[in-house]
């Protein structure tokens, strides 16, 4: 049995994913991944090669993932739900209520079929972090972003009642609502390039006038990974530059 604290990270080539794992892996966890990408043998053997020390999963329904991470670990001390939607923007009189759950398929019932299946062990040791990774649209919707804003608000409602339900069992909630965040998933060059107006909103609505990068978003997950500031749990925690006050 590796004796190392075990952290689950899904997700992890997009989004918050590389930063979250490259933190995780200097501060010495083991770190088991997860993405649709490694259905694929290849994809997997290339992602082990590159990240030493994580270990790739192909199993993609969140059950079979925990338990899978479970048998060959022992134990999983940190779930980071790195949660991925696509932003489908539109009005409501356009959007569609098979799209809606979609949405609400990925962004809400995802990281609570995780968290249903990763907690029990926790509470078992006394011990764990859940880190929901969500979105700054859960603090600020936007309009025509009502499907996206509202499950991503969702995802952190579930958080921080996890977080009053948990906490007795010394087990750490928390979600970070990243905006302005440089990532493929969202803020990619490619977008910024396509849409100059949005570059130009960096320049005047965030006030540290740039993107937030990945070792920074990988700072964040590993502090609430180590539990090393255990108090700060149920905190919806804004990633985007001062642009929420």
């Amino acid at each position: 049995m590796n004796n190392n604290r075990v952290a689950l990270v899904t997700n992890s080539l997009v989004y918050a994913g590389p930063g979250s794992i490259e933190a995780l892996l200097e501060n010495e966890f083991t770190v088991v991944c997860h993405d649709k990408s490694f259905l694929d043998e290849v994809c997997r053997q290339q992602f082990a090669e590159a990240h030493p020390g994580a270990i790739p999963l192909s199993e993609q329904e969140p059950g079979l993932l925990v338990e899978t991470a479970l048998a060959r670990h022992k134990r999983i001390d940190v779930l980071v739900s790195n949660d991925v939607i696509g932003p489908n923007m539109k009005p409501i009189e356009e959007a569609t209520a098979d799209e809606y759950r979609a949405v609400i398929e990925d962004g809400m019932v995802w990281p609570f079929a995780l968290a249903n299946a990763v907690v029990p062990q926790m509470k078992e040791r006394q011990s764990g972090a859940l880190i929901f990774v969500t979105s700054g649209a859960a603090l600020a919707p936007s309009q025509n972003l009502s499907m996206y804003s509202s499950a991503r608000a969702g995802a952190v409602a579930l958080s921080q009642s996890l977080a009053k339900e948990l906490g007795p069992f010394n087990i750490q909630v928390n979600a970070i609502c990243p905006n302005w965040f440089k990532s493929e998933t969202y803020f990619s060059d490619e977008r910024l390039a396509k849409y100059p107006k949005l570059a130009e909103r960096i320049e005047t609505d965030v006030p540290i006038k740039r993107l937030g990068q990945q070792h920074e978003m990988g700072a964040l997950v590993a502090l609430l990974a180590t539990q090393k500031a255990m108090p700060m749990t149920g905190q919806a925690i804004a990633f985007a530059g001062g642009f929420y006050p």
